[in-house]
């Protein structure tokens, strides 16, 4: 993200999506002093977690999380505005969810960005069909176990 993020300006807002814990939330505000990041989540733990890493951290540049479901409009997602946000980031969604949550981050993403905007997303992706290292492959085969619909994107 670094080199996405211009120490130069004053403020870069951030949306992360899917913030679990919130450990990535506090890694890159600790270490990108000039974003304000916003944490989402639809589970109540993780925003609790979430909430109890800015207080003990005291961390001025994270807001509080709030609710967001990516299968839902972008319009639901805590009011934020259309061209409004600098950069999307997702980390281990895509693999976990259902195909509506994905599509969501994308028309979301779409929506939401600066025009000079970008959406960073991170997972285990396979490289032309091919998913390493075999702990990513043993994790897709459980998720599919679960939930068919869930896994590795073939196509």
């Amino acid at each position: 993200l670094r080199d996405y993020v211009d120490p130069g300006v004053p403020e870069v807002l951030v949306l992360e999506l899917a913030s679990g814990s919130g450990q990535h939330a506090v890694h890159f505000a600790q270490a990108l002093p000039n974003v304000t990041w916003q944490p989402s989540e639809m589970d109540k733990g993780c925003m609790d977690s979430i909430s109890t890493y800015i207080s003990r951290l005291r961390l001025k540049n994270v807001r509080e999380p709030f609710l967001l479901d990516s299968s839902s409009s972008w319009e639901t997602w805590g009011g934020l505005h259309p061209d409004s946000l600098d950069l999307v980031v997702c980390i281990n969604m895509i693999h976990i969810t259902l195909c509506p949550c994905t599509q969501g981050l994308f028309k979301g993403a779409g929506k939401l960005l600066k025009r000079s905007g970008v959406l960073f997303t991170y997972g285990p992706y396979a490289i032309n069909g091919v998913l390493t290292p075999q702990s990513n492959v043993d994790f897709d085969q459980s998720l599919r176990l679960r939930n068919p619909a869930r896994g590795d994107r073939k196509s």
